[in-house]
């Protein structure tokens, strides 16, 4: 990215100046950097430069595009709480020249006009795009340019030291940038794509803080914000996007009395972290975890339609629910037009129950699934079964769970998003299963030596073992030759992966 050395756009005298780029890579984070002639405080009483001035850009594609991108007050840019620097940070995603025209509050950083030009794009997994719907079946995800995307996260890991265990807590002032290098390190070893952040916390995960907001956990001011923290969370949603790993932004944690804020301060902290944090390729965002808990349901779609009314790069934007057995509370927002995808939590039970509850939310509406929450995330065998079993109900993502990598590998390998749950496949009760139209199917067998098929997948097909262990196939296709009842390499769960 290249920028102009203080250029002056449209101005009428030097202090009206804008740092603005000149060329921008496809899906890269850019900034404009406007600069007001006065100097502002974000702890004055007396005047709040967070909500007392406006600014915005008016964006026209190379296409004819027209977007209006929200910016924010980031005192002197580089964390400091005093300063003149007012941003909006833009992620274009047409190549070719877009031109814009400021608007603001205040007069000189009203009405100036500008170029840029996009070429070349973004290096990395994001060189295909945002996270977005897959157009040929929205019950997945896809990149920008319709490459299906299945998310995988391990937001919970408590087999870890504490530091390790959340990936929600990644952000908290109570860990170092060393130990969060290391939280970083040890989420892209165990083969996750994205990663949950909390925005603010103060009771859930023992207290683990996260305070977007000037003061401590337990006093803030929730009308100015910690520029410092929001610096900080910057640089580690960029190096998200570097590693190829989506970050999953949450606004509220639970347990933390978020739902007793005024519709000002909910509003005002979403407002800030989508000017702020949409401007990368790699965000979606969720508004609470277990909604239920602490907001009511008018306060969450005042949030939401609030987070997709300022949200011009069009991010990914769900709540996370509860599952409530016998009750549809959790299903409540599911058709509705600014919740983008589902966001669940099963709960901690046995797999047969985390089966049949993924099954039965991806029939309640046709959008993506997060099977979010069903597991600490132990390394056993135990919850290996109940991870696989999400998978085999072929949803769009999971948050959690165990042998991630090894999902991790088979789904690089194997598209899950042109499968669909098939129970009819099988005879016996040992086994979960997914057929695509093209005749393939995945058996995923989770107890006793054998698995017996019904009829229709017994003959013509070819049979290959993967180790749900150690995420590799084990020895060359075999001929299944009519036969219906077949026998696992040993006494463990494995996956057979059919084809015709």
């Amino acid at each position: 990215m290249l920028i102009l050395p203080l250029a002056v756009i449209g101005c009428r005298d030097m202090e009206q100046a804008v740092q603005a780029p000149d060329e921008i890579h496809q899906y890269d984070t850019a900034e404009l950097k406007f600069l007001s002639q006065k100097t502002y405080s974000a702890i004055t009483p007396w005047f709040n430069p967070f909500t007392d001035i406006t600014l915005s850009l008016e964006l026209t594609s190379p296409s004819g595009r027209k977007l209006e991108v929200p910016g924010f007050y980031d005192g002197d840019g580089r964390g400091g709480l005093h300063g003149r620097v007012f941003k909006v940070r833009i992620c274009p995603d047409e190549t070719g020249e877009w031109r814009w025209t400021s608007r603001s509050n205040l007069a000189e950083l009203d009405r100036i006009n500008g170029v840029f030009r996009v070429a070349g794009t973004l290096q990395g997994g994001f060189s295909r795009g945002a996270i977005s719907i897959l157009k040929k079946d929205p019950r997945f995800f896809a990149f920008t340019d319709q490459t299906p995307h299945f998310l995988i996260g391990k937001f919970l890991d408590i087999d870890q030291p504490p530091f390790l265990q959340y990936s929600h807590t990644f952000f908290s002032e109570q860990w170092t940038e060393k130990q969060r290098q290391q939280l970083l390190n040890h989420q892209t070893a165990t083969g996750v794509n994205k990663i949950n952040v909390y925005l603010a916390n103060k009771g859930d995960y023992h207290g683990i803080a996260t305070t977007p907001w000037l003061g401590t956990a337990d006093y803030n001011v929730k009308s100015r914000f910690d520029l410092r923290m929001w610096r900080r969370f910057d640089a580690w949603v960029k190096e998200f996007r570097d590693r190829d790993l989506a970050a999953h932004i949450w606004f509220f944690a639970d347990d933390s009395g978020f739902g007793q804020l005024t519709a000002e301060e909910r509003e005002q902290l979403v407002s800030y972290a989508m000017a702020r944090l949409s401007g990368y390729v790699n965000t979606l965002f969720t508004l609470a975890l277990e909604w239920q808990e602490g907001f009511t349901e008018s306060e969450i779609r005042e949030i939401g339609t609030l987070a997709q009314t300022i949200n011009p790069w069009g991010r990914l934007v769900s709540v996370h629910g509860l599952s409530v057995s016998g009750v549809r509370s959790d299903t409540v927002f599911f058709d509705e037009a600014w919740l983008d995808f589902i966001d669940i939590q099963t709960g901690f039970v046995e797999h047969q129950k985390i089966h049949e509850l993924g099954v039965l939310y991806r029939g309640y509406t046709n959008k993506p699934v997060i099977l979010e929450e069903f597991s600490f995330g132990e390394d056993n065998a135990e919850q290996r079964i109940n991870t696989w079993a999400a998978v085999m109900t072929a949803p769009a993502g999971i948050g959690t769970g165990s042998g991630i990598k090894a999902i991790t590998a088979f789904l690089q390998q194997v598209d899950i998003s042109v499968f669909n749950p098939a129970p009819e496949l099988v005879v016996t009760d040992n086994a979960y299963v997914l057929s695509a139209t093209d005749g393939r199917a995945i058996v995923y067998i989770y107890r006793s030596g054998s698995v017996e098929l019904s009829p229709q997948k017994s003959s013509a097909m070819k049979g290959r073992w993967f180790d749900p262990r150690t995420g590799e196939f084990s020895g060359p296709a075999f001929k299944l030759d009519g036969d219906r009842i077949i026998k696992l390499p040993t006494e463990q769960d494995w996956v057979l992966l059919l084809t015709p």
